[in-house]
């Protein structure tokens, strides 16, 4: 009888530890991070790699860091799709794009926020966005710099079809703003700055187009790992603080 009881017990404690071990969710062993190419609008994220807080926060749970610099948008929405990245920062429109694609992604945090800003070369007689009517404008299709462009167009009483927009990376860009390939370029910092300084170009008075850089986290990521989420976003903020409070520093 007794020996029938201690047999049952370990059957018993035997399924508890199979069903607590199925139930356990897998431990993370890498968090891959990635960006939009590399704008001053990124600062929080940048600034917090650059002190080596993700990895530090990340190596006391036994967990690797890695990082990724993308250069256009559709490797982004497959790596979040595939699993490549668990955690990406890039502007609002392509995250909707993104999602509205059907790939689960979810929006966890603000990085930062900035006004877009449209680049004319310096010897031009264009003035304000009125003067854009009939011109080429170099930008990045689906960017939040795209959607800027067309909120400012559309705020100077003209429409999306009254400018010829040339789908171009920055690079590409770049050298056909200043060769007069095209009569203007829509861009994010530090790209217009560097225009500004060589002299090669300058801004339109700035309209009201307001761009959101954010922090992504790939849905089935955010769900699993919630704590670690949370902790990113946490590092972010603490990131946020030190630049407002040392801003020599920063830059």
């Amino acid at each position: 009888m007794k020996k029938g009881i201690v047999l049952r017990s370990v059957i018993v404690f035997a399924i508890i530890l199979l069903i607590v071990g199925c139930s356990k969710k897998p431990a993370v062993k890498e968090v891959h991070f990635g960006s939009f190419s590399k704008a001053v609008d990124y600062a929080p994220y940048l600034i917090a790699k650059d002190k080596g807080w993700f990895d530090e926060s990340l190596k006391e749970k036994g967990i690797t860091a890695t990082y990724q610099v993308f250069q256009s948008l559709p490797p982004i929405n497959e790596s979040l799709a595939t699993g490549r990245v668990d955690v990406i920062f890039e502007a609002e429109p392509p995250a909707i794009i993104g999602s509205a694609a059907g790939i689960d992604m979810k929006v966890v945090a603000l990085s930062c926020t900035l006004v877009q800003d449209i680049l004319v070369r310096s010897d031009t007689d264009i003035n304000s966005a009125m003067d854009l009517k009939g011109k080429k404008i170099a930008v990045l299709a689906g960017t939040g710099s795209h959607y800027g462009l067309i909120k400012i167009i559309k705020a100077a009483g003209l429409s999306a079809s009254d400018i010829e927009v040339v789908d171009m990376v920055p690079p590409d860009a770049k050298s056909a703003f200043q060769t007069g390939k095209v009569d203007g370029w829509a861009v994010w910092p530090p790209w217009v700055e560097q225009e500004e300084i060589a002299g090669t170009g300058r801004v339109l008075p700035r309209g009201d187009a307001v761009i959101q850089s954010i922090m992504v986290a790939r849905g089935e990521f955010a769900q699993k790992y919630p704590e670690i989420t949370r902790e990113l976003v946490s590092i972010l903020q603490r990131s946020k603080s030190w630049t407002q409070a040392n801003p020599d520093e920063a830059q």
